[in-house]
This record gives C-alpha cells, sequence and structure tokens, in this order.
C-alpha cells in the first residue's frame, strides 16, 4: 500500500491501538497494535469514501464510541471538481469498524443568503 498517511491514533479500551489514515484509494484504511504500537497488522478497507484529506477521530466523552469527521466524496465528484463537497460524521460503537449511525452534509444542500445587517444605533 502507499501513501496511507496524516493518520489518527486512538488506545481502545482493550488496550489495543487503533489507527485510521488516508489513502489515494477512495477510502480510509485502518489497522490495530496489539503490540504499543511496534508493530502493527496490514491495513485494511473501511469502506468508508473519502476524499485525499484527513479526517479527524475522537472519543465521545463519557462512552468507549469513536467519531470520525470526514469529507466524503464520489468518484464521480472528485471528476468535476467537488472534492471536498460534503462534510461527515460516522459514530463507531465497536472499536474502529465502521459506525451504524452517520450523518451528511452537502454544500448543495446549504442556503446561502446575505450576511445578517446590524441594527443601527439610536
Amino acid at each position: 500500500m502507499t501513501h496511507f498517511e496524516e493518520t489518527v491514533l486512538e488506545e481502545l479500551p482493550d488496550g489495543r491501538l487503533f489507527m485510521l489514515g488516508r489513502t489515494e484509494l477512495g477510502q480510509f484504511y485502518k489497522t490495530y497494535s496489539s503490540a504499543q504500537g511496534v508493530s502493527w497488522k496490514h491495513p485494511v478497507p473501511t469502506g468508508l469514501a473519502s476524499s485525499y484529506a484527513p479526517g479527524t477521530r475522537v472519543r465521545i466523552p463519557g462512552t468507549t464510541d469513536l467519531m470520525l469527521v470526514w469529507n466524503q466524496v464520489s468518484e464521480a465528484e472528485i471528476l468535476t471538481g467537488l472534492h471536498r463537497h460534503r462534510l461527515s460524521t460516522a459514530v463507531s460503537t465497536d472499536h474502529g469498524r465502521p459506525g451504524s449511525t452517520s450523518a451528511t452534509s452537502s454544500l448543495s444542500m446549504t442556503a446561502l443568503g446575505s450576511p445578517p445587517q446590524r441594527a443601527s444605533p439610536g
């Protein structure tokens, strides 16, 4: 595999390390270490379509759940120049496996308008 980079790392409740990285292969790849990061399993695809941009993964406070925020993108969107068109989130409740809960926001679904005007003093 080439270009497994800009990774995010999280320690799982069982002590393993979980790493998620961006690739040029159209989706995130993930890997695990049971050796405190000295050695890692071979990265495998997550099934989460992504642009060639890093994601951000955080633990939801008070839980063992992990949340990923990233720019989801399809091949058709890339071909039309929409490399970071959609902002997506997914929550994993099972130690880094793709989440069953997700949400997507598209720029095309966002209304643009004039900024609010400041009231005149007086």
